[in-house]
């Protein structure tokens, strides 16, 4: 792939528009933002005949806009920058190669068409056609899909690579990547996560204790209960952090991990987004602990935002 963002291309599927249309507040808030950081990104953005048609012509013949200025105008931002992907007879004809969906391999043919470097869906287990990818994605969140490209100029054979990614791990892709090329820009750590100490109470509730230190290396404490570790860990947080830090209001959107994990003493990563004064701050963290995982990744989005709205 190549070395620089800039020069990246990704093929975006439909799924990622159609859910900005959710009737969920929560849910549309999320994609959407998802979708704006997207854009900002820069990204050469192609999309498919079929794609487009799903996203934006269906839209507009059945009148499907919710009622969301906000997921509307982010649409139509993209929209203005997407490159069609054709359906040539090229296209029907590479698509019979890949034993996946009709759809997704006319999909998949197109992004050999254009050779770009990534795919972007909602649904990257449509793309997976064996279990090395499978267990990639199962462990990852993503996985690289290899095919046997020929070369125009020299008639050889090669490798090429193409990333499929979910919207949410693919900005955070983007996000490690630039880190690794510009080491000089570093996130100001308005705190650190210091411990982390749980209590089971028998499935009816868990107690966390957490300390974190502040910029002038002062202890701050925490403790809360909840029906769940997780849950009590992220009370005992915000407890500690408001006692800081003054953030606009906050709510954590959602979190994951892996759904296998590598053994009882493997690293697990946390990935999670953090909703603040409209804007979207993901983060995520390993740990052989999930929970302090969970909270690493917590106060990964905590500085974020910190330096965001400059707060202290």
């Amino acid at each position: 792939m190549s070395s620089t963002i800039c020069s990246r291309t990704a093929l975006i599927t439909a799924n990622v528009f159609q859910n900005c249309l959710s009737r969920s507040y929560a849910s549309r808030s999320y994609h959407t933002n998802i979708l704006r950081r997207l854009i900002a990104t820069p990204i050469e953005w192609y999309i498919s005949d079929i794609d487009f048609d799903l996203a934006f012509t269906l839209r507009e013949l059945y009148k499907l806009d919710v009622n969301s200025q906000e997921s509307n105008s982010v649409c139509q931002e993209v929209r203005k920058n997407l490159r069609n992907c054709r359906i040539t007879s090229y296209v029907l004809e590479e698509s019979q190669h890949y034993a996946i969906n009709f759809y997704d391999a006319l999909r998949l043919a197109c992004a050999v068409e254009e050779c770009v470097d990534y795919i972007v869906t909602w649904e990257p287990t449509s793309f997976v056609r064996n279990p090395h990818e499978r267990r990639a994605l199962e462990q990852q969140g993503f996985f690289d899909l290899t095919l046997d490209s020929e070369d125009a100029d020299t008639s050889m054979h090669l490798p090429k690579t193409i990333g499929v990614f979910p919207p949410n791990r693919f900005w955070s892709h983007l996000q490690n990547q630039t880190s690794r090329e510009q080491p000089s820009r570093m996130t100001s750590c308005y705190i650190h996560f210091e411990s982390l100490s749980l209590q089971l109470g028998g499935g009816s509730f868990s107690q966390a204790d957490i300390i974190l230190r502040d910029q002038t290396g002062h202890r701050i404490k925490g403790g809360e209960r909840g029906s769940t570790p997780c849950g009590a860990t992220l009370k005992a947080l915000d407890q500690a952090i408001d006692r800081c830090l003054h953030l606009p209001q906050r709510e954590l959107i959602n979190f994951s991990i892996p759904p296998i994990i590598g053994g009882p003493d493997a690293l697990v990563e946390v990935s999670l987004n953090i909703e603040c004064a409209g804007q979207l701050f993901p983060a995520s963290a390993r740990h052989n602990s999930v929970y302090h995982a969970c909270a690493e990744a917590y106060i990964n989005a905590i500085n974020e935002i910190a330096e965001a709205f400059h707060f202290g």
